[in-house]
């Protein structure tokens, strides 16, 4: 007797090559994730698209790669830089919880928005911060908000140092 495999007819499947898309998406995965060691490099131009969507759900569950550490420190906070005559805002976060903690990100402000600003750009905004002490407090004094956590500033002394009276107690400045 056979196996009710043997009797199937799979001749009509078809097997389809990984999308461009399958393909950018598993290299962007491989370069972000902390790969095991013993892991060989992988040939995508022979996947496919059932294999690709596998390894994609393989490389999801893998832990994100450290961040590397060669940011200039700069404090979460907001800042305004003078460049080229013209004083531009921009917001630096720092989370110390969930997955992103340990990331440093550079946003601009543009009106009420912010942009992010990545790669050499983001490094560069960070060195021009880290090289102007006063940024932080010429926030507050431009836009009348507490260069540190955002808030209105309410009275002329804490508008004319740039941040709140309860960040300044925190030891904002």
């Amino acid at each position: 007797m056979q196996s009710p495999l043997a009797r199937q007819d799979y001749s009509a499947y078809r097997v389809y090559a990984a999308s461009d898309r399958q393909v950018a998406y598993i290299n962007s995965l491989l370069s972000g994730r902390a790969l095991p060691a013993t892991w060989r490099p992988l040939d995508t131009s022979t996947l496919d698209s059932r294999t690709a969507s596998l390894v994609i759900d393989i490389l999801r569950d893998l832990p994100v790669k450290a961040p590397v550490a060669a940011a200039p420190a700069v404090a979460a906070g907001r800042y305004a830089l003078i460049q080229d005559g013209v004083t531009k805002f921009y917001r630096v976060d720092r989370p110390t919880e969930g997955k992103w903690a340990g990331y440093v990100f550079v946003k601009v402000q543009a009106g009420d928005d912010f942009w992010p600003i990545k790669g050499a750009g983001k490094d560069a905004i960070l060195a021009a911060i880290a090289a102007d002490p006063d940024a932080l407090a010429r926030y507050g004094r431009e836009l009348g908000i507490c260069g540190v956590c955002g808030r209105t500033l309410t009275d002329e002394e804490s508008r004319a140092r740039g941040i709140g009276p309860v960040c300044l107690e925190k030891g904002g400045a």
